[in-house]
């Protein structure tokens, strides 16, 4: 499922990187740092197999900090941590917990975009069946699908400033 997808590959960068805000929606102005941001997916489709087609996922990920050096040190980790993985993210579940099952991407690039500001890119295929005439299968939108990951990956924060922008698992 993409809600699921997301939510791992959101969870383990954020756990990764140190535990920086994260941010679901837009970043707001006065935000704080260090700070994650995780923007909705961009989404390219291919045919798979007679029976399947692949949908290719390129996640944009934003880290922010004071100074661009601070930045790629939250990325960087977070990129690391996924290569020293042989660039697979456990799958977990509702609860946070890993699922025995894993997430694999592609080798990550980690770029400047700003003054404390990088960008790390995480691209991954996901495979899905044909529809099949007599299937019942409701067809879900991306924003249905990113609004589910983030409520799947978020928990309620004390400071209301901040509501719903800390990780499960982060603590």
């Amino acid at each position: 499922m993409l809600e699921q997808d997301l939510a791992s590959i959101m969870s383990f960068l954020t756990i990764h990187s140190g535990n920086p805000a994260p941010y679901y929606k837009n970043v707001p102005e006065q935000f704080r740092v260090p700070a994650v941001y995780f923007p909705r997916p961009e989404i390219g489709s291919s045919g798979d197999t007679f029976g399947t087609y692949a949908l290719d996922f390129s996640l944009f990920v934003k880290f922010f900090h004071k100074t661009k050096e601070e930045a790629y040190e939250l990325g960087y980790a977070a990129m690391s941590a996924l290569l020293e993985r042989r660039n697979r993210v456990p799958l977990i579940d509702e609860t946070g917990k890993p699922t025995g099952k894993y997430i694999h991407v592609r080798d990550p690039t980690l770029r400047a975009v700003d003054e404390g500001a990088v960008q790390l890119e995480i691209d991954w295929t996901a495979r899905k069946p044909f529809l099949i005439e007599s299937d019942k299968c409701a067809v879900r939108s991306i924003e249905t699908a990113y609004s589910a990951a983030v409520r799947f990956c978020t928990v309620s924060y004390s400071n209301p400033a901040f509501a719903g922008q800390e990780p499960k698992g982060s603590k």
